[in-house]
Parts: structure tokens; sequence; C-alpha cells
């Protein structure tokens, strides 16, 4: 797992083939964030409103804080329901993270992507994306 070492944003990278999922402070709008999810074959690109949004990094906090064998948690949801993120955990320390994105349109597009990650990376990934979360608010 790979994290970006600047606080403008949360890169988040799978250990299995090399999909992304990052969240910068999107430059149209203050309470919003730019989602790009990126693989070999595909690039999405979406907006998440952030006011009333329940705390990434507490949820990303969650994920580790008891860790188990098939364990789930979740699901992370924006106010408005841009984006969905729900992990579980397998008996190797895996962390599968799920998510949806859509677009603001709610009879817009839709995409689902998994994420492959290492609980090892995990605290890492938690401190930068709680610095993240303060600056983006």
């Amino acid at each position: 797992m790979s994290t970006s070492d600047t606080t403008e944003s949360v890169f988040m990278l799978t250990s299995t083939d090399g999909a992304t999922l990052s969240l910068s402070c999107a430059e149209s709008e203050d309470g919003e964030l730019a989602v790009v999810a990126e693989g070999i074959d595909y690039r999405v690109t979406g907006s998440v409103r952030t006011f009333m949004a329940p705390s990434l990094p507490d949820f990303l906090e969650s994920v580790a804080a008891r860790p188990g064998i098939g364990r789930s948690v979740g699901p992370w949801v924006s106010l408005e329901g841009e984006l969905r993120i729900e992990a579980s955990m397998d008996a190797t320390g895996h962390i599968f993270l799920t998510y949806h994105l859509r677009s603001q349109d709610c009879m817009g597009w839709r995409f689902t992507g998994r994420l492959v990650m290492e609980l090892g990376g995990w605290p890492l990934l938690c401190k930068r994306a709680r610095r993240f979360w303060s600056d983006a608010y």
C-alpha cells in the first residue's frame, strides 16, 4: 500500500493490480472533494460533498482497531451518497476496501471498485487521512 506525502490528498494504492483511489480538495468549491478511481483500463472522476459527512479518518481507524477474520466495517457514506466505502479483512491481514462512486445526479453514472490493501501500512494511511481531513475542513 502506498499513500501520498501531502495533506492535500489521500492516495490509496492496491497491493494487487495498481488500482488507486484518491481524494483531494476540489478546486471548484469549498466543502467538496475530488475523487479519482484509476486502474488498468479505467479512470473515473467524481466529486463528493463533505458538508455534514461523517469523519473518514474515524472510519479508516475503526477498520484496524479490532482486526478479525471476515470482520466487516462500515459503510462510510457521504451525506449525499456520492461515495460509499466498506471494508473487510482476511486472516492474513489484507484489507478489502470496496467503494461505490456515483455522479451527484442520482440518476447518472455509478462505479464500484475494490482495493486490496495491507494492514501493516494502515497506520500511515490513517495518519495522513487525519491530516488531510482536518486541512480539508
